[in-house]
């Protein structure tokens, strides 16, 4: 199951409640986590808490079909089934896009093409990635858990954004 570590998310969740984003695409779904928060800061935050007074537009990609789970098909409005190298260009405009502890599962080059993508689908965006990245191999027959690019250094984050180090474990990327 993809998951996350937890150090970027009072930095996600201010900036939920402070800019109210109405369309959100979290790529890599895993268990939802960004999902239901964006909902909770964005929906429910506003006293819309039935699923047909949702304004809030959240979608998701995920690559591993199985990390799908009921509360996931609740709270996103879509999620597309694959690569994201291959569904993002095909995406259409967002307020916001989403992605945490991804990028180190990418080769360096195809992380690079990722992150531009993401800026032509959205000006705001949010991405974290482990400042230390052990070698990980696939668990559970998801071969997509693997990291493959390694450790990233400060001078390669900050050509994709504003890069802080949280807690010493984490870098935050965003565009704000």
């Amino acid at each position: 199951m993809g998951t996350s570590r937890s150090y970027y998310l009072t930095n996600f969740s201010e900036y939920i409640i402070k800019n109210q984003p109405r369309r959100v695409l979290d790529l890599g779904v895993g268990f939802g986590k960004n999902g239901f928060l964006v909902r909770e800061y964005t929906d429910i935050w506003l006293w819309r808490y039935r699923k047909e007074e949702w304004e809030t537009i959240i979608d998701g990609i995920e690559i591993y079909e199985p990390n799908i789970n009921p509360c996931n098909q609740y709270i996103y409005d879509d999620i597309f089934i694959g690569d994201i190298k291959i569904l993002l260009p095909s995406m259409g405009e967002y307020d916001l896009i989403v992605m945490t502890d991804v990028l180190e599962h990418f080769e360096k080059k195809d992380a690079e093409r990722v992150m531009k993508e993401i800026k032509a689908h959205s000006t705001e965006f949010f991405v974290t990635t482990p400042v230390r990245v052990g070698n990980r191999v696939f668990k559970k027959g998801n071969v997509h858990e693997s990291h493959i690019s390694g450790e990233w250094n400060l001078a390669e984050l900050e050509q994709f954004g504003q890069v802080k180090v949280l807690q010493d474990h984490t870098y935050q990327i965003t565009s704000f």
